[in-house]
């Protein structure tokens, strides 16, 4: 059963990243920082898992799924 949209955690992490792209850890963490300076987002700033799709160009709720969030 899908869980309910506010439930859905909305920030992007390293450890996500490495899930969806099978990089290592410090390569996931580059890309989070190479993304928000693109979209510029501010350092102290989250990134979102909705961002991050729609900047990679990958499906939202398929990646939803991946990470076993939806």
């Amino acid at each position: 059963m899908a869980k309910p949209k506010s439930s859905i955690r909305q920030v992007i992490y390293v450890s996500d990243i490495r899930i969806i792209t099978g990089k290592s850890e410090s390569t996931a963490s580059r890309e989070i920082d190479i993304v928000k300076e693109a979209l510029g987002i501010k350092k102290h700033q989250f990134l979102t898992i909705e961002a991050w799709c729609n900047y990679r160009g990958l499906d939202y709720k398929k990646t939803l799924q991946q990470l076993d969030l939806a």
